[in-house]
């Protein structure tokens, strides 16, 4: 496989992976709440997210970074949902 397939590929994947957490951020946004969701899940998505960060960073990954920055981001608002939800 080609140098430019490969970006290709890993681009579609990052950006793929990175929008994957969005419907879920959006539901726990307007249900005020994460409640669904299992604390388990909540603490090893964000810890594996923050690394992979760190991970991609020193592979100088701009695709990896991209995904493990957006998921970051999404999961860090359902965990904001699950510990400090919004008072009805």
């Amino acid at each position: 496989m080609g140098w430019v397939m490969g970006e290709v590929l890993g681009w579609i994947s990052a950006v793929s992976f990175a929008v994957c957490g969005i419907p879920q951020a959006v539901k726990c946004y307007r249900e005020g709440h994460s409640n669904g969701i299992s604390h388990g899940l909540l603490i090893l998505w964000l810890l594996g997210e923050f690394t992979g960060l760190g991970y991609a960073t020193s592979l100088n990954s701009l695709p990896l970074f991209v995904n493990y920055l957006f998921n970051a981001i999404f999961v860090s608002i359902m965990a904001r949902y699950k510990y400090l939800p919004r008072s009805e």
